[in-house]
């Protein structure tokens, strides 16, 4: 049986490539399709969290083995979940590592960190994580840091 076998995108397929599953990408397989192709559920490998269904071809995919039970009985309850299906793409993101950013949004979870609108940060991670990215927003003149936290991709815009 196949099911639940991590494998990993070896070939870009386009109709993968335009939801933004590329090639080594890695993911779960959930089930054989018609047609030689294998229902898989990717990972975002620039967004810890965040996954994506698609059909690939059994060609364009190498099996990298089974995975632990635990994340079985994980991903099975996720599926019976039929919202899971409703992911079919990643969401594209132009954020990178050491981009300057400024927050444009006041939460109070920022705030009891000492971070409000309009204050400038550098990211400090080469992913997110949940949607989120880690910043590190110093005193201007100083240097001095104040906060390293994950800011919600929404809540900033890139400078540079």
């Amino acid at each position: 049986m196949e099911e639940y076998r991590a494998v990993e995108l070896i070939k870009d397929n386009n109709f993968l490539f335009e939801k933004g599953i590329k090639k080594g990408c890695v993911g779960v397989i959930l089930e054989n399709s018609q047609n030689n192709q294998y229902i898989v559920l990717f990972f975002n490998p620039m967004n810890v969290g965040e996954y994506a269904i698609g059909l690939a071809n059994k060609s364009d995919v190498k099996t990298l083995g089974e995975i632990p039970d635990k994340y079985k009985a994980e991903i099975a309850s996720m599926v019976k979940n039929s919202k899971i299906f409703n992911s079919v793409s990643f969401k594209e993101s132009l954020v990178k590592e050491h981009d300057l950013v400024e927050l444009i949004a006041d939460r109070a979870v920022y705030s009891k960190h000492g971070i409000y609108k309009g204050m400038q940060g550098c990211v400090i991670g080469k992913f997110a994580f949940k949607g989120k990215w880690e910043i590190t927003f110093s005193e201007e003149g100083t240097g001095k840091d104040i906060a390293s936290i994950l800011i919600k991709e929404e809540d900033f815009k890139v400078i540079e």
